[in-house]
């Protein structure tokens, strides 16, 4: 199957990535054209001008643990769309 990489997300969550970790693995998605690029929330607004339109940016919510409210959860998702998420991963 030689398209298979357009049906993986391809995962960053690492609370310890810098910048250029998210960087260098978005070098990685652009190039093998996966579906989306999953990152923590703090990085979805830089990597939002950085990747081509086709391709999803995703982002968590509640992760690790879901162990926020649904209150919290539901403004967490407003603000990802505010700055610019292509999809959602809500724990």
């Amino acid at each position: 199957m030689n398209d298979l990489h357009k049906y993986i997300d391809q995962t960053i969550l690492n609370p310890d990535a810098t910048s250029g970790d998210i960087l260098d693995f978005l070098e990685a998605v652009i190039e093998y054209g996966f579906f989306a690029a999953v990152v923590n929330p703090c990085w979805v607004s830089l990597i939002h001008s950085r990747l081509p339109r086709g391709i999803r940016i995703c982002s968590v919510v509640g992760f690790p643990l879901g162990a926020s409210s649904t209150k919290a959860k539901v403004y967490a998702a407003a603000d990802l769309v505010e700055q610019g998420l292509r999809g959602t991963c809500i724990g």
